[in-house]
C-alpha cells in the first residue's frame, strides 16, 4: 500500500503535497532502501530537509534514519533517495517519512510533517 506522508502547513512554507512517489523497503537481504519524489508546491524557495525512518510497528521505535536537506524553487522537484537506511530482515518494521520546510531565505522553526504510514516497496508489492 502506497501512502503519503501526512502533512502541516505553515503560512511561510509548506510540506503539504511535498512528497510523492514515496516507496520504501527491505530487499532479499534486509537492507532498507528508499525513494520519493520531493515538489515544492509553495510560491517561494524552500530549504526541505527529508528523513526516512525504519521503525518497529508496534511500539515506534526507530531503528534506522537517513536525512537530507533540499533548496527548490517554486514549481521544482528533486528525486530523494536513500540506499541504505537500515538493515534487519525481522518481521514487524515499516518505513516512514517526515518533510519539513523553512523558507530559503531564512531560518527558523520549520513546517513539519509527522511520520507516515507504510510505504509501497520499491518492486509495487
Amino acid at each position: 500500500m502506497q501512502t503519503a506522508p501526512e502533512a502541516t502547513a505553515s503560512p511561510s512554507a509548506t510540506t503539504q503535497g511535498a512528497l510523492s512517489g514515496f516507496l520504501c523497503s527491505a530487499d532479499k537481504d534486509g537492507v532498507w532502501r528508499g525513494k520519493a519524489s520531493l515538489t515544492n508546491v509553495g510560491a517561494a524557495a524552500n530549504t526541505y530537509t527529508v528523513r526516512f525512518s525504519v521503525i518497529r510497528t508496534g511500539s515506534q521505535d526507530v531503528l534506522g534514519m537517513k536525512e537530507e536537506s533540499f533548496t527548490v524553487a517554486p514549481g521544482d522537484s528533486t528525486d530523494v533517495a536513500f540506499a541504505s537506511i537500515y538493515t534487519s530482515n525481522a518481521s514487524g518494521l515499516e518505513c516512514v517519512a517526515r518533510v519539513t520546510a523553512v523558507p530559503a531565505a531564512q531560518s527558523g522553526s520549520p513546517a513539519e510533517s509527522p511520520e507516515g504510514s507504510p510505504a509501497e516497496s520499491p518492486d509495487g508489492s
